[in-house]
């Protein structure tokens, strides 16, 4: 699947003491991040001094964003899409007006991270409740824990092992995502028979671990509702008449194989007596 526009990604960049530096401090643990989209999400310093800073964001040596740290010491950022490849994120921090730190990260952006499939997920019929299969794939060169989804439909939805949150969203967690792996969920979907027919999309809230940094990333998949209206299949209407000719068929075999068997014993009777 193709990653839509919005996507939210959580950055943890553990930094445990802000004092003036002549370097900057370079953070060894890469963030990873979809490429070709906008990023927004968090900057959280873990310093007992690093609410109500004020940071100067750079990216690849262009300034985006200035902020203030609320008081968890976290920013909010919003980062414009990235190409494929290596980025260098460049924080400025400062107290009072003076410059106190720098910190420097890199930022590995890859094409087609995660994949949600099959496009679309199913075609269903409105007044119809359809089971069907909900695929997550991991193409990222690394290994993706805790991984847990929301999603969230436009109409009633069930999912295996998840429990409800919202009305018509459900959240539940699928362990690790091994690199190059997938995760299959078997979901159940339920359009009301007024429902207007078109294509519909589910909003797919991922989370995600890599290296103690938590990732948080908006997919979509899309369900096609169509203009017909589901008819549940009727048994046929009862008949006697039906039902003797049916339990018939059995009788008259066993009268044929008991006259058979007569036939055959009494012309081997009258063969010994001859």
């Amino acid at each position: 699947m193709k990653m839509r526009p919005s996507v939210a990604v959580l950055l943890l960049i553990l930094f445990p003491i802000l004092q003036p530096l002549a370097a900057p401090i370079k953070i060894d643990v890469p963030i990873y991040v979809p490429a070709e989209l906008p990023v927004s999400g968090s900057v959280c310093l873990t310093s007992p001094i690093a609410r109500n800073l004020t940071a100067k964001l750079y990216v690849d040596g262009s300034f985006f964003q200035e902020g203030v740290a609320d008081e968890m010491g976290c920013y909010k950022v919003t980062i414009r899409p990235l190409s494929p490849g290596a980025h260098k994120l460049h924080a400025e921090i400062f107290k009072d007006g003076d410059k106190v730190a720098e910190i420097e990260a890199n930022v590995i952006a890859i094409r087609g991270m995660i994949i949600v499939k099959p496009q679309p997920l199913a075609e269903i019929m409105r007044g119809e409740t359809k089971n069907v299969t909900l695929t997550i794939e991991n193409r990222a060169p690394l290994n993706l824990s805790n991984v847990a989804l929301e999603i969230e439909a436009p109409f009633s939805i069930f999912g295996e092992r998840m429990m409800r949150v919202r009305e018509f969203a459900i959240y539940g967690k699928i362990g690790d995502l091994p690199m190059n792996g997938s995760k299959d969920l078997k979901l159940i979907l339920a359009v009301p028979v007024n429902f207007r027919p078109g294509s519909y999309d589910l909003k797919i809230n991922m989370t995600y671990e890599i290296t103690s940094s938590k990732y948080s990333i908006l997919l979509k998949d899309n369900v096609v509702v169509l203009n017909e209206t589901y008819v549940k299949p009727t048994q046929p209407p009862f008949s006697a008449g039906n039902v003797l000719s049916q339990m018939a068929l059995p009788i008259v075999a066993v009268i044929v194989v008991i006259v058979a068997a007569i036939l055959l014993y009494i012309w081997r009777r009258g063969r010994g007596k001859a």
